[in-house]
């Protein structure tokens, strides 16, 4: 439902390679969802910079905005950030190192029995969350022009990450 409010409102200013992307990877939302549920975390859920407040001293970050708290795949959270927060072409040149970097402080607070592939997969797997918070939120709130150039910015990201990591490729 909330996918083809947001077809129907903002489809228009998608490219076609989105619209597509966003159709697919909507459409597996259910077996993405259900995707390893034996292996879970605790999930903020919209992990991007708008929910984050930091200091004057840049010593410490405050998340904000915890109403989408669950629990899914370890690195959703990563994954939406950088496939929401971060430029496409940045995210792509640092999410091996950012996702390596995130594996370590896994392994170093306790966590075993989680290899370096599997945390790569989640993160693979999660970044169709970018989609799904992206068509949620917009098909619900009221619109803005903020707001909905936003949206947009966030399902272009989403929709090249999901391309380039092959998300739809893993789930299906």
């Amino acid at each position: 439902m909330s996918a083809d409010i947001t077809l129907e409102k903002l489809g228009d200013r998608m490219s076609e390679q989105d619209r597509e992307t966003f159709t697919t990877a909507m459409g597996l939302v259910t077996p993405w969802l259900l995707t390893e549920y034996d292996r879970f975390a605790l999930l903020h859920g919209d992990y991007r910079l708008d929910n984050m407040l930091f200091d004057p001293d840049r010593t410490r970050v405050s998340v904000v905005d915890w109403q989408t708290l669950g629990v899914g795949l370890p690195a959703r959270d990563l994954a939406y950030f950088t496939a929401t927060s971060l430029d496409s072409d940045l995210r792509a040149s640092v999410e091996r190192d950012l996702v390596e970097e995130y594996h370590r402080a896994l392994l170093g607070h306790g966590i075993i029995g989680y290899d370096r592939e599997t945390c790569w997969n989640d993160y693979r797997l999660g970044v169709l969350q970018a989609l799904l918070i992206s068509a949620l939120g917009f098909a619900f709130a009221a619109s803005t022009d903020r707001g909905d150039d936003m949206v947009l910015t966030m399902l272009r990201r989403g929709c090249r990450a999901v391309r380039e990591l092959g998300t739809a490729e893993l789930i299906g």
